[in-house]
């Protein structure tokens, strides 16, 4: 999982699957299968889809956990 992590952390990978994500997107309207409106939650779910666990997964990475006491 750390590899994934790393990659989907890459700042090329993210700005490549909001472009692929927005033409799909822009694609399904064009054929009706999806509404402006439609279109716009969808791109917010996929945004919050890759923003988000890149973000938590980087957080993470600055996190010193604290020493368990051992009594």
């Amino acid at each position: 999982m750390t590899r994934l992590a790393h990659w989907a952390r890459a700042e090329p990978v993210r700005v490549w699957l909001y472009g692929v994500g927005a033409a799909v997107v822009a694609l399904l309207v064009t054929y009706g299968l999806l509404t402006p409106e439609q279109s716009v939650v969808w791109l917010a779910v996929a945004t919050a889809v890759v923003a988000v666990p890149v973000g938590t997964e980087t957080l993470r990475d600055r996190v010193t956990p604290h020493p368990r006491d051992s009594s």
